[in-house]
């Protein structure tokens, strides 16, 4: 009888880094963009560094190797904005685009409060923990090193040994070359860390439902629409048993207009409850051995 693998996987910005969806929020986003030296070009407010800078380059930004950094210096190249009087406006967007990616990246730190958890899915020999998300290149070396200062080893999927239980995984789009809306993102997942072994999957995942609220990709309808579609394609992939925990913590029954301490509170209150149901869900699997 083969040998069942306990497949967690979590979703990294909104889930796991609350800082990471925050950063992008106005009264965040405008004084780093005034930090980095970017608003002097023109890049001042939120909506234009999202309409006309992130958006136009998120999918060769977040589908392939070229990274954060080079989609966002040739975006703002091709429109032709410099600070005024700039005699060498492409250094000057080179530093100002490292600037702004360096505060956004030091927000992305993993909450300490699912510290334990992951530490103990570590030490589980049943279990194979996969980190999947939407990113840059940047965010497959950063989470490692948000990872080793817990002393939790982690590698990128390309690296896995199929059908062995692996360090923690991370399945970054940039990676793999496709979204998580994309059925080859899982199929990757399942080749590389269950391989033909049967398995129990649970996916902690907000769906978007986190990002700002001003960002129409957390629209509740497209986040409904998202959730459903992603348990759809993993029945697909995963044809053994599938369970999703919605990690949404910014639903606007709770935390609507409430103010910073609060949500914090309530992001720790969802954390305590996915991290029951990933211990549920493990048990359940004990059980039925």
């Amino acid at each position: 009888m083969k040998k069942m693998v306990n497949l967690i996987l979590f979703d990294f910005s909104g889930t796991l880094s609350l800082g990471a969806v925050e950063f992008s929020k106005s009264e965040n986003l405008v004084p780093a963009l005034q930090r980095s030296g970017l608003a002097a070009m023109g890049v001042a407010s939120e909506i234009f560094f999202w309409q006309e800078i992130v958006y136009p380059t998120w999918i060769e930004g977040s589908t392939t190797a070229r990274g954060y950094q080079a989609v966002l210096v040739e975006r703002i190249k091709a429109l032709g904005l410099r600070a005024p009087g700039d005699c060498h406006p492409r250094e000057s967007i080179q530093k100002a685009v490292s600037c702004l990616l360096n505060q956004y990246f030091d927000q992305c730190r993993i909450d300490v409060r699912w510290r334990s958890l992951l530490e103990d899915l570590r030490d589980n020999p049943s279990v194979q923990v996969v980190i999947a998300t939407d990113h840059y290149a940047e965010a497959t070396p950063l989470i490692i090193g948000r990872l080793a200062d817990w002393q939790i080893e982690a590698k990128p999927l390309s690296d896995a040994i199929s059908g062995e239980k692996n360090p923690f995984l991370i399945a970054n789009s940039s990676d793999l070359g496709a979204h998580k809306a994309d059925v080859r993102f899982w199929q990757q997942i399942r080749d590389k860390s269950a391989g033909q072994e049967p398995c129990r999957l649970l996916l902690i995942d907000d769906f978007g439902a986190n990002e700002d609220s001003s960002d129409p990709y957390g629209d509740s309808a497209k986040v409904l629409a998202r959730q459903e579609d992603t348990g759809r394609v993993l029945r697909e992939v995963f044809p053994d048993d599938v369970e999703i925990h919605p990690f949404i913590v910014a639903a606007p029954t709770e935390a609507n207009n409430s103010d910073e301490a609060d949500k914090d509170r309530l992001y720790g209150l969802h954390i305590s409850r996915a991290v029951a149901d990933v211990r549920s869900f493990l048990r359940r699997g004990e059980t039925n051995d």
